[in-house]
């Protein structure tokens, strides 16, 4: 009994299909999460759903006219597949968290050596 080998490996075309369908699927993932977020806001609601659905279209259109263009190459451009949909969460602004300039200025809680420099004779 003899065993038969099988070459699993995908041929360069194969590869290339599957890159497609991958970045098609992912557009229509994408797309219903987007349907989904902005399912009974109303009108305003269903405009903005438009526009960044606009925006994912013209970025899928983008990634395939580039996965025809440059084939199984084209996964490794720094814009290929990237998200049209900005990071959510908190933002952090202000200032950093630190004793008042006033108490600094009089000498109070700082470390030997770090405190305000005088000008005149002691």
């Amino acid at each position: 009994m003899a065993l038969k080998l099988v070459d699993i490996e995908k041929s360069p075309q194969d590869k290339d299909d599957s890159r497609h369908n991958r970045r098609i699927m992912q557009f229509r993932a994408e797309r219903d999460a987007i349907k989904k977020k902005f399912a009974g806001r109303g009108s305003s609601g269903a405009a903005e759903a438009k526009k960044q659905i606009d925006a994912l279209n013209a970025k899928i259109t983008s990634d395939v006219e580039m996965g025809d263009r440059y084939g199984l190459d084209a996964p490794k451009a720094r814009s290929y597949g990237q998200s049209t949909q900005p990071k959510q969460g908190k933002m952090i602004t202000g200032k950093a968290k630190g004793g008042s300039v006033r108490a600094f200025n009089n000498g109070g809680a700082v470390m030997k050596g770090r405190g305000p420099k005088f000008k005149g004779t002691t």
